[in-house]
């Protein structure tokens, strides 16, 4: 979604500088600030996947809105009438962002009893066609290996009420992939498969009371570090991914301080901006095509394949149209940032998190019950005051 987004904006804004029969200015500032851009936006279309619209675009704008005051403020020197009155801005910016987290989340389900997680447990095991039932306390620990239709092959074990699942590719999948990772050695015998360059199997653990969609927020995904492992629920990695984006991405526009002095800004800016997003995203796929040729052993062909689809027939209109939207907000925020200043400028942009959270309410029903949304309203209008004060506070 970030290639297609980035292609169309920077296919729109070179027609549009093509049109005009002015000559592009290019400057490599717009390079910088696509380093900024691309992963800032990766991040938050995985928050977006993950945690819903309205709360992660929300979490993802107002993490703009402070990084750009700080910035812009206590970097650029843009000043602010009094540091007390900015503190208290970001605090109430904080409470209100908070407060949208908090009432963005799916519709709190009451935990099934004892009893019905037993019989859930028992319908699990039954439904994956095994025969097996769960025996023994929740404490005990058993071993289940299913085979779904596909051939892969499951191995779950429980303990103290959390099922661990390990997941193995089917039979005819592992032996592609032994092929195309096993390479030969020079006297023409086959390398040992422990010894190839073979990725380690996906280990997810899960609340056996979450394993159902009706607890998508009890659902633990669980990462191995070297170090360790850390354990997330797939809403608090979106979270988590749309502060860190909101956090880099804001910072898309800082070269454009350094790119003014040399007099560019406005459209001769735009062209620069989408010209570095795109020559990330090329060096992305290169990487990622390399990442791909290392682990098949160099072979072109399984390489390119081995690549994400672009599935053109389903993404190309919803490509098309974030990319046009994309560039035509860019435009209008970098003109913002030239007049008021990155802290301000960057700040009314950040509108977009209640206009996302008014589309996750009326059109993708993220957010239901009239409590919830009565409340989400207010803590969105907090973080509305928060943002406004923080202007008033650079411009008095």
């Amino acid at each position: 979604m970030q290639s297609y987004k980035t292609t169309f904006a920077f296919v729109a804004t070179w027609l549009v500088t093509i049109a005009s029969r002015r000559p592009p200015r290019l400057t490599s500032w717009g390079i910088i600030s696509g380093l900024f851009s691309v992963p800032g936006g990766l991040a938050s279309v995985y928050g977006i996947r993950n945690a819903g619209l309205a709360v992660s675009v929300g979490l993802y704008s107002s993490t703009i809105v402070l990084t750009s005051f700080v910035w812009g403020v206590f970097v650029f020197g843009e000043g602010v009438g009094s540091t007390f009155g900015a503190c208290c801005a970001c605090a109430t910016l904080v409470a209100g962002l908070m407060g949208m987290a908090a009432h963005s989340g799916p519709t709190t389900t009451t935990r099934p009893s004892s009893s019905s997680s037993s019989a859930r447990r028992r319908r699990d095991d039954v439904g994956d066609g095994t025969g097996s039932s769960a025996s023994g306390s929740a404490a005990a620990a058993a071993t289940t290996t299913t085979t779904t239709t596909t051939g892969e092959t499951h191995d779950e074990e429980d303990v103290d009420g959390v099922r661990k699942r390990k997941r193995r590719p089917s039979t005819d999948t592992a032996k592609r992939i032994e092929d195309d990772v096993v390479a030969s050695t020079d006297d023409g015998t086959a390398a040992d498969a422990s010894s190839s360059r073979m990725l380690p199997p996906i280990e997810i653990e899960y609340l056996l009371d979450g394993k159902d969609d009706a607890f998508p927020d009890r659902r633990i995904s669980t990462i191995s570090l070297p170090g360790g492992k850390m354990s997330l629920t797939r809403r608090q990695a979106g979270i988590l991914a749309s502060v860190v984006g909101g956090a880099w991405g804001g910072m898309n526009l800082v070269p454009l301080h350094f790119a003014a002095e040399e007099g560019y800004g406005g459209p001769s800016y735009v062209v620069s901006f989408f010209s570095g997003c795109m020559l990330v995203i090329v060096m992305l796929w290169i990487g990622r095509f390399l990442f791909e040729l290392y682990r098949l052993e160099g072979a072109m062909g399984k390489s390119y394949r081995a690549l994400p689809s672009f599935h053109f027939r389903l993404l190309w209109l919803q490509g098309g149209l974030t990319g046009l939207l994309l560039s035509l907000g860019k435009f209008m925020t970098i003109i913002a940032v030239v007049h008021l200043g990155n802290s301000v400028g960057n700040c009314f942009a950040q509108a977009s998190m209640l206009v996302s959270g008014l589309w996750g309410i009326f059109r993708f029903k993220e957010i239901e019950g009239r409590e919830r949304i009565l409340k989400w309203i207010s803590s969105a209008c907090i973080a509305l005051t928060g943002i406004l004060w923080l202007s008033y506070e650079h411009a008095s």
